[in-house]
């Protein structure tokens, strides 16, 4: 009885640098928010301004905005001119096969996915806030915002609370491989 009390005496270190270990640990991560847009869709045209003030708020060295088409009629002179008419201050670009579509999770636009790149890891999939009730319905006042919280928890070296929502947006059309 004596060695079995010794003995986990012994083990009580180690399960607790193991509990310490398995806390997060974000500060040397990198991580990518990826946009997913339709230009032809109104809704992602009315979050532009939102998505440039997320970007001037959180965008660093670690975390880094892609904004991707995952259509086959989007082309690179569209893309660039959706980019200036609505100011969109990141990258912009066609995820042509739709790979980063289908590896997220999205199903539709605006949709963003919150991508641990050094751990290969989505954090947070779904709607940027609940801006939007249901295709054509708007509330008033938005009342969450779950991006902005995302970004906020991996700034703050924490793990996003809410890891996904329903988007509501166009639907992407996607294409037999």
């Amino acid at each position: 009885m004596k060695r079995l009390f010794f003995a986990f005496l012994l083990l009580v270190p180690t399960l607790r640098s193991e509990a310490q270990t398995a806390a997060v640990d974000y500060r040397r991560d990198t991580f990518i928010v990826y946009v997913f847009l339709l230009e032809d869709c109104v809704i992602c045209q009315n979050y532009s301004a939102t998505l440039h003030q997320l970007h001037e708020k959180y965008a660093s060295e670690r975390i880094r905005f892609i904004g991707l088409f995952p259509n086959r009629f989007s082309s690179k002179d569209k893309i660039a001119a959706y980019q200036k008419k609505y100011d969109i201050p990141f990258e912009l670009k066609m995820d042509y096969f739709q790979t980063r579509t289908r590896k997220m999770g999205v199903k539709v636009t605006p949709e963003v996915a919150v991508y641990n790149k050094s751990r290969d890891e989505v954090l947070y999939r779904g709607r940027i806030d609940d801006q939007y009730v249901a295709l054509g319905r708007r509330r008033s006042v938005k009342t969450t915002r779950e991006l902005e919280d995302a970004l906020t928890a991996i700034h703050e070296n924490r793990k996003p609370t809410v890891p996904v929502t329903q988007a509501v947006g166009c639907f992407i059309n996607f294409v037999k491989n």
